[in-house]
């Protein structure tokens, strides 16, 4: 119930942001990363903002939610997931770029290993942003989430 509710909240607030008046000149990106990559989502994150000057935005959501935030919010830039969000993406048109970082470490047979993925969305209004993170993501982000135990 309580996840329900606060589930709710989370997806009023993202559709209450999407009117800004001109999100090209947005100076943060916006990414939604699945719980289990949110401590090198952050240090990507960081390391973006190192580089660029550009904040970054992190909103942590399970599995489940992502494709309910994806479908309401059109203004998410950057998703961090695994394979099957790749899929996603693209039966919805929404790719624009992708870079792998790493593989997760269940390798079990009920549970095979799957990529880790930074993708850019074309969906976003900050194509140049996605670009650039999605760039950034390709040189950093396999040392990085190596670094937090992603092979």
């Amino acid at each position: 119930m309580v996840r329900a509710v606060l589930f709710s909240l989370l997806l009023l607030t993202c559709v209450a942001g999407c009117d800004k008046k001109n999100p090209a000149e947005s100076k943060k990106i916006l990414i939604i990363c699945q719980a289990q990559y949110n401590l090198p989502a952050v240090e990507l994150a960081a390391e973006f903002k190192k580089k660029t000057g550009v904040d970054a935005e992190i909103t942590i959501a399970a599995e489940s939610e992502i494709r309910a935030i994806l479908e309401f919010n059109k203004s998410i830039d950057i998703l961090i997931a695994d394979d099957p969000f790749l899929q996603y993406v693209s039966d919805k048109n929404s790719l624009a770029a992708v870079a792998e970082a790493g593989f997760d470490q269940q390798n079990t047979p009920d549970k095979p290993s799957r990529r880790i993925l930074v993708i850019g969305l074309s969906t976003s209004k900050n194509s140049m942003g996605v670009m650039r993170m999605v760039e950034c993501a390709r040189r950093q982000a396999p040392d990085i989430f190596a670094r937090h135990g992603f092979e």
